[in-house]
């Protein structure tokens, strides 16, 4: 069963849905309120291997935290990317952010 992004973000209580997709690293703008969550994944075909990463910057631009992790047994580049959404709003929903922008390339 597939979970649009917006039904996913509500899911985990975060207030502020704006998803945008972008080639840059950008700061969340004038919004001090909000902090702004850059994602990224990848995907190898040979291996069955994915991984995902995000950070969290604030309307300055300035980093405020990071991770990355691995993942096997992914399929294709869409699975790569569905694990990343996911585990980058469960990762904000964990460390208490409730205004988070999310941008993803």
């Amino acid at each position: 069963m597939c979970t649009s992004p917006v039904r996913l973000l509500r899911k985990f209580g975060l207030l502020m849905i704006h998803l945008s997709y972008r080639g840059t690293l950008t700061s969340p703008g004038k919004n001090l309120s909000s902090v702004k969550c850059n994602m990224a994944s990848s995907w190898l075909s040979r291996t069955c291997m994915g991984g995902a990463a995000w950070i969290l910057r604030n309307h300055n631009g300035t980093l405020l935290l990071h991770s990355r992790r691995a993942y096997s047994s992914v399929v294709s580049p869409l699975h790569a990317d569905i694990l990343r959404l996911h585990w980058a709003v469960e990762s904000m929903r964990n460390l208490r952010q409730t205004r988070v922008i999310f941008e993803f390339s």
